[in-house]
């Protein structure tokens, strides 16, 4: 099992703090956000030990996804933009029109597929389904309704996806399902950083990561920006980071350091 550690690092601070972590690394692997990538490689070239190393591997959550499914030979999916994504929600919105009970006035209001879009998109990350919103009872009868029109729409999206297309949730959730048959983390330290908290995305591909079948990590670090960087009480950052409870649970980890 791969050992994590979580670190907090003002936005100055960031890219010292993980070429700190790359030259403590027999093996690194950066996952970053697509803004930091070309600012990264040429800081790591200029500053890190003997100006850069060859073999360093850098990821945005993008290029992670086209490199898995380069290696493992999967993705035969056509994959959807979010504007893709917000058209077919809206073809779905007008083809279940008369069967809602809480958008039903709503269907032509141009934000709405968007809106829908976003809250499958978090159902799927976190990975409930539209099952999980039918049986859950909220204590207002609105509330009830809005999750039945979710859920509606929401199969009849799948349903859409089943021919074929992949939306940009999908992709990532494929390559994270794939990301140990990769071989990209294997024996690996997977560090992640320049997020400000820590997502579901984030929450899922640890876990895979994390295996212990002998294709995972050896280390994880999770490296977040934070005005609070410095502070070392760990109750002060799972207060700001809630998901790191759910961190030590869903992976199993002794604890996260702060």
């Amino acid at each position: 099992m791969a050992h994590i550690r979580v670190v907090t690092t003002r936005a100055p601070g960031l890219i010292p703090s993980l070429i700190k972590e790359i030259d403590h690394a027999s093996n690194p692997v950066v996952l970053i956000p697509e803004s930091f990538t070309l600012a990264c490689e040429t800081e790591i070239v200029n500053r890190s030990r003997d100006g850069g190393i060859f073999d360093l591997k850098i990821f945005s959550p993008s290029s992670l996804i086209r490199e898995v499914r380069e290696l493992t030979g999967h993705g035969n999916k056509k994959p959807i933009s979010g504007d893709g994504q917000n058209m077919i929600i809206s073809q779905v919105l007008h083809h279940y029109r008369d069967e809602l009970k809480y958008y039903r006035d709503s269907v032509a209001q141009p934000t709405l597929a968007a809106k829908i879009a976003g809250q499958i998109d978090d159902f799927t990350r976190a990975k409930l389904t539209p099952g999980f919103l039918r049986q859950y009872t909220p204590a207002s009868r609105r509330t009830e309704a809005k999750l039945e029109d979710v859920a509606l729409i929401w199969d009849g999206y799948q349903q859409i996806l089943e021919k074929g297309f992949e939306d940009t949730v999908g992709q990532w959730m494929s390559a994270v399902s794939l990301i140990r048959k990769s071989g990209i983390v294997q024996h690996c330290q997977l560090l992640i950083y320049g997020f400000d908290y820590i997502t579901h995305d984030i929450l899922n591909l640890v876990e895979a990561a994390s295996s212990n079948d002998g294709y995972g990590a050896d280390e994880i670090v999770i490296g977040l920006i934070s005005d609070d960087a410095g502070r070392r009480d760990a109750r002060h950052l799972r207060e700001r980071h809630g998901a790191v409870p759910r961190l030590e649970r869903d992976v199993h980890c002794e604890g996260a350091d702060s």
